[in-house]
């Protein structure tokens, strides 16, 4: 996807991201019942609320910085 970006043009700064723990469901806010069905988020809870938190810091800075 990264790649894609760069090839297409994207007119707003990106970079690449990877969570170790972090599951399919990558958003800052995770119902409950996604951590029910993911298998990391029921091995390391504590790991993937670090990564959520983490993206949303992420996603705000990138928001506020560059969208204004």
């Amino acid at each position: 996807m990264f790649l894609q970006e760069n090839e297409i043009g994207f007119p707003y700064p990106h970079k690449h991201i990877a969570y170790e723990h972090m599951s399919h469901a990558v958003v800052t806010r995770l119902p409950w019942i996604y951590k029910m069905a993911f298998k990391s988020e029921r091995q390391h809870p504590k790991e993937c609320a670090k990564d959520r938190d983490s993206l949303k810091k992420e996603l705000l800075a990138w928001v506020n910085s560059d969208w204004q």
